[in-house]
């Protein structure tokens, strides 16, 4: 990639592993900046926003693979927006050795692909294997974030497929088959946020990737959002936010 790709901010289609090897800097996903050193594991997962941060200098390795790779997604545990799954870490460096190794592996496996049968699940093999790894490798308390009460998970999973619908918390609760002070307390347990509170933050995140990745117009990404009225849609973004959506997409933008 040139220039542009790495100043703007990007919304890729695709998984990205990205594991720093030398130096120390920053990266940006989802509008948080994570700071970056020798060891600094982060996964980026379809659909999130992410921007490389022009601080600091440092290498990292790369690892990409698409949607619904075929025996991939069990070697992760399961993440969404609003969850508990952490999105980075640290490995030392004897562990960073062991992962160079195994990511150098898929490269060395890569430049032999030639679309056989028996490459492509030994690809698929390879990359699994690496997640996995990975998943054993993390640090303890790493591990033990991602656990989170069912109640809460089911909850973020239903609001990933309905958010775009401007749901109620009644109304997802009800297709859940909970009561809504039994999703209230599990979202408060664990993120200390109310059910209408985190429902919101989700359309909230959307609302600022659309803005930031995309030059739609406003009333289409309120639309798109499940707002009849881009009024309510621009009230509803700078009560979140603090900025109307025009300033918020001019904010953000690093063009």
């Amino acid at each position: 990639m040139g220039g542009p790709e790495m100043t703007s901010s990007q919304r890729a289609g695709f998984h990205i592993l990205f594991v720093c090897i030398e130096g120390a800097g920053a990266h940006e996903v989802d509008f948080e900046r994570v700071p970056v050193a020798v060891g600094t594991v982060l996964r980026i997962r379809p659909g999130q926003v992410h921007h490389f941060v022009q601080a600091g200098d440092f290498d990292a390795l790369m690892v990409l693979w698409p949607p619904e790779t075929e025996g991939v997604e069990s070697a992760e545990p399961v993440w969404t927006p609003g969850g508990t799954t952490p999105t980075h870490w640290r490995i030392e460096r004897p562990t960073l050795t062991r992962v160079t190794s195994w990511i150098g592996e898929l490269d060395a496996e890569q430049k032999r692909f030639d679309g056989s049968p028996a490459r492509i699940e030994l690809t698929r093999l390879l990359l699994r294997t690496l997640l996995l790894r990975l998943r054993l490798e993390q640090p303890a308390e790493t591990a033990a974030a991602a656990e989170q009460p069912a109640v809460y998970s089911e909850f973020l999973g239903l609001i990933e497929r309905r958010f775009q619908e401007r749901p109620t918390v009644d109304a997802l609760a009800g297709e859940l088959g909970y009561s809504t002070r039994t999703i209230d307390r599990a979202c408060r347990r664990v993120s200390g946020r109310t059910a209408k509170r985190v429902l919101d933050e989700r359309t909230v995140l959307e609302a600022r990737r659309l803005l930031t990745h995309t030059s739609l117009p406003i009333n289409r990404i309120a639309r798109s959002l499940g707002f009849t009225d881009p009024s309510n849609f621009s009230k509803f973004v700078h009560r979140n936010l603090g900025q109307q959506p025009h300033k918020l997409r001019h904010f953000d933008a690093r063009s």
